[in-house]
């Protein structure tokens, strides 16, 4: 994905802003009414998506010819990014 959208910013380059957000889990109501073992389990540490969607609006807010081509959007404490 991340390969699809820097080679889709430099084709549109001047006509079309390209933002590549990467959220991790987020509190909403996807896992209601699914089996236990497929909800996360009480230690999950799960983003506000309101959070997300601010994030996202200050992207698409910038200034013509500014961009935020990548946003990483996760707690500080989150086991699977560096």
């Amino acid at each position: 994905m991340l390969g699809f959208s820097r080679s889709l910013a430099a084709e549109t380059k001047g006509q079309l802003g390209v933002t590549t957000v990467f959220p991790a889990g987020m509190k909403t109501r996807f896992f209601e009414g699914r089996d236990e073992q497929y909800k996360p389990g009480p230690e999950a540490n799960l983003i506000d998506p309101r959070e997300v969607a601010d994030a996202i609006v200050f992207a698409l807010r910038q200034a013509p010819g500014v961009e935020i081509r990548e946003l990483v959007m996760c707690p500080e404490d989150e086991p699977s990014w560096p």
